[in-house]
């Protein structure tokens, strides 16, 4: 991040509240690189980085902010020009941030899950429909933070710096797309499969406060994901007690289901490097499916999780 080629930046690192030798790193850094400035956050009562952000965006020199988080690298130190290429037309720009492959269970889990994510928020954006960015890769500038009131509605939150920053303040004319792949980040996913489950229900927990219109599109295609399953298991159980011709025609239909999502699946797996996991796309899907459905059943009758990790 400190050697990125671009003729005038700072990097402003936030150490919120570290218990390790994170101070000392800093300052190691801060002797080799003049660009550095390091800002120590006060104790406070708030999870999440909401209130580091604050911080960070109030002491910053300049008044465009390109964000990320302290365990991801930007794949190419093109990373900060690519993505403030956008500030030339718009206010806000959202960026992707990929994990590195995993070759375990988990980690084809959290892949395919991940990229999933991306091709929503992607695509909606590219329609008009900007809802949510990813916080390990977004920029947007001073004004438009500032105008919104930053994260004030939403700071008692875990979550939401992203998601919900880009969901009250983004529209088709102030937010710009960049996926051009030396603008990604990258960063090693949760390492368990109890580490997703908490990272899912945290993510989860701020999809309530989305715009209505928003929670029905994303609703509505998670909804056909699980009634297409649903219909699928019984046909597979008695597929004895279909006519030949049923059955060739629900076969068709489910074969034409899962080619035409595997194209569309294809696309984004390739452009954001994740093409290892488009074996079994259908198997990841299914699960998906099933444990997200279990995460919303989860944070609506239990307590949502009030920690970071």
């Amino acid at each position: 991040m400190l050697e990125q080629i671009y003729f005038q930046f700072e990097v402003v690192v936030v150490n919120d509240r570290s218990t390790d030798a994170t101070s000392a790193v800093l300052y190691s850094l801060g002797q080799k690189y003049s660009n550095l400035r390091v800002v120590e956050s006060e104790k406070s009562d708030y999870v999440g980085k909401k209130q580091a952000l604050q911080l960070g965006i109030k002491n910053a020199q300049y008044d465009y902010f390109l964000l990320t988080d302290a365990d991801c690298e930007p794949s190419s130190t093109h990373w900060l020009s690519k993505m403030a290429s956008g500030f030339s037309r718009c206010d806000l720009v959202i960026g992707i941030s990929p994990y590195y492959y995993e070759s375990s269970f988990v980690g084809k889990l959290v892949q395919y899950e991940t990229a999933l994510t991306a091709q929503h928020y992607i695509s909606f954006a590219l329609a008009g429909i900007p809802y949510m960015g990813v916080g390990r890769n977004m920029a947007y500038s001073r004004k438009l933070y500032q105008e919104s009131s930053g994260f004030q509605d939403h700071l008692h939150l875990p979550s939401g710096d992203d998601d919900l920053f880009v969901s009250q303040v983004a529209n088709s004319k102030n937010t710009e797309l960049q996926i051009h792949s030396d603008a990604f980040t990258f960063s090693n996913g949760p390492s368990s499969f109890s580490a997703w489950w908490k990272q899912k229900r945290r993510h989860y927990s701020t999809s309530v406060h989305y715009r209505l219109s928003t929670v029905l599109l994303l609703g509505s295609f998670g909804l056909a994901q699980m009634i297409f399953y649903l219909l699928l298991i019984p046909l597979l159980l008695f597929v004895g007690n279909f006519s030949e011709d049923i059955l060739m025609s629900l076969l068709i239909v489910a074969a034409a289901k899962f080619i035409l999502q595997g194209i569309a699946y294809r696309n984004i797996t390739r452009r954001m490097h994740q093409k290892n996991i488009n074996l079994l796309f259908p198997l990841w899907e299914f699960l998906v499916v099933v444990f997200l459905a279990i995460i919303h059943v989860q944070n609506k009758w239990a307590p949502r999780p009030q920690k970071w990790n």
